[in-house]
């Protein structure tokens, strides 16, 4: 048997990596525009500010020397015997089965504008782009779309092709329900949206919040508050996300009890494909599992409309 040169028990040690497998790394230094992670294998892995988020973000700010990050590889040799990660494309892939969710469910979602396009405005949920034309935007003629910089807002996902680069949302649609319903004495049934979670990405009140909002809503002549509605993060295990069930289902307990006009809590939403066995444990009474009962998308189908 012939003697193995160091490199050869190099490679013999180190685990084998592939372009776009996603593993865990440890930060092990930080820059403001790049970050080097330990992943167990005979080059470290580099995580450029670029690769972590759309927006310009200065890393040292967001990421700590003995962090744990989930990443995907870009780029086993980035040229410089280094390899390439990114975060921002993990993300994305974890926000578009959200939106592939609300899309079809048709739900609501909130969330702020983050760019002003040609034509429209960009919206970023969860760390996924959905985009809104400029003629969906409002029920009239929009000039500044400037104005939306920012904000937040709501809207349904109507188109969802992520491998033709169309994700549309519309905000006009709801504009028009909401007058046509005040227009006709309609009592709108809404969920109210809680951040149990408390990520940063994610949207809806803060538990603490809930009692000054309930008490601020039953100035709504026209809108009957039907329960709670959380989204836990996306975990592989389910069982991390029961404590965020078993709160919300205690917030919508707690407000039950003050017997508010315009609020039932009959409604508990939570849990969607992934964990929505443990969601309906915990009390759920709607979920969200679209892709569980029809399977994966088959996004290069063309609709048949």
């Amino acid at each position: 048997m012939s003697e193995m040169s160091f490199e050869q028990m190099l490679d013999e040690t180190f685990k084998t990596i592939h372009n776009g497998e996603v593993l865990e790394g440890k930060v092990i230094s930080v820059r403001p525009d790049e970050a080097v992670l330990n992943i167990g294998y005979k080059a470290d892995g580099i995580l450029t500010s670029n690769e972590y988020s759309n927006t310009p973000v200065d890393l040292t700010t967001v990421i700590s020397v003995g962090d744990e990050l989930t990443v995907k590889v870009l780029k086993v040799n980035d040229g410089e015997g280094q390899v390439a990660l990114s975060y921002k494309k993990l993300a994305a892939e974890k926000a578009n089965k959200r939106i592939e969710e609300a899309f079809e469910n048709k739900e609501v979602l909130k969330a702020p504008v983050v760019q002003i396009l040609k034509g429209g405005l960009s919206v970023d949920v969860e760390g996924g782009r959905v985009f809104i034309p400029a003629s969906l935007v409002s029920d009239a003629f929009e000039r500044d779309l400037d104005k939306y910089l920012n904000q937040e807002i709501e809207f349904v996902v109507t188109e969802f092709n992520p491998k033709k680069r169309r994700i549309i949302g519309d905000r006009k649609q709801l504009i028009v329900a909401e007058k046509e319903a005040a227009k006709k004495h309609v009592i709108a049934k809404v969920l109210i949206e809680v951040n149990v979670g408390r990520e940063e990405s994610k949207f809806g009140f803060l538990p603490e919040e809930l009692d000054d909002f309930v008490e601020k809503a039953s100035d709504f002549s026209h809108i009957q508050f039907m329960g709670l509605m959380t989204s836990a993060p996306f975990v592989d295990n389910p069982e991390e996300n029961r404590p965020i069930f078993a709160e919300l289902r205690k917030l919508s307990v707690d407000i039950a009890r003050k017997n508010a006009h315009n609020m039932s809590m009959s409604i508990l939403s939570m849990g969607m494909t992934n964990d929505y066995e443990v969601a309906i444990e915990e009390g759920a009474t709607m979920v969200r599992v679209g892709t569980a009962i029809f399977g994966a998308r088959n996004y290069a189908q063309t609709n048949v409309r």
